[in-house]
């Protein structure tokens, strides 16, 4: 399940890090990481849209719903690498967070992966709606525009989710893993500052006293 619909909802758990002042390091690090990356493909984008136009006039149909799905097949594409970004830095650095020793670490994880994604999806399409508006309004037929940026909007809602559940899965097995080991470490007392499995203990040494006699 999505913790949030859009970036200007943010969660109850984000509302609290606001108001103490405190950010985790696993949000700090990918809001970092991603204006970087996303900066220089920023500069990128209208370079790109530019080439698509450029295609579209050289045959000679520029002024169609076609240049408008050839647009949004292109931001979409865009969008999906940054969602699948987003979605790796989460899944690869699950110690930012852990180290942290959050209550509940899953959505924590979700959340930073979600704020960012749904922020990303709303420059694009906002991306987009800058970038077709001369062409959109040469155009009468308002059904066809209108699916095109459905088909838009709904293939970066499909990826969040999709991503989403990477993230879930991810933090749901580490937080799974963690609850073995504790488990695990009970039947193991520490005897001068070492873990001794107990097991061990008693096939080393009473397990061949026990054979003599």
């Amino acid at each position: 399940m999505l913790l949030a619909r859009s970036s200007g909802y943010p969660c109850r758990l984000t509302n609290q890090y606001q108001a103490s002042g405190m950010i985790p390091m696993l949000k700090h690090y990918l809001k970092e990481i991603a204006d970087q990356e996303f900066t220089e493909r920023n500069r990128e984008i209208p370079k790109m849209t530019t080439q698509v136009l450029q295609e579209m006039n050289s045959r000679g149909i520029t002024y169609s719903t076609m240049t408008l799905e050839a647009i949004a097949n292109f931001l979409l594409d865009e969008f999906l690498a940054r969602c699948d970004f987003l979605k790796d830095f989460v899944v690869a650095h699950p110690s930012l967070l852990l180290s942290e020793n959050k209550k509940d670490p899953i959505t924590f994880a979700k959340t930073a992966y979600q704020e960012r994604s749904f922020q990303e999806r709303d420059k694009v399409s906002s991306l987009y709606g800058s970038s077709i508006t001369r062409i959109a309004q040469s155009l009468y037929n308002e059904d066809m525009k209108k699916q095109i940026k459905e088909r838009l909007d709904q293939g970066m809602e499909d990826r969040i989710r999709k991503n989403n559940l990477y993230v879930e899965v991810t933090y749901r097995e580490i937080a799974t893993a963690k609850e073995v080991q504790s488990n695990v470490l009970l039947l193991q007392p520490n005897i001068a500052g070492f873990g001794i499995d107990l097991v061990q203990l008693y096939r080393q040494h009473l397990e061949p006293l026990l054979r003599r006699g």
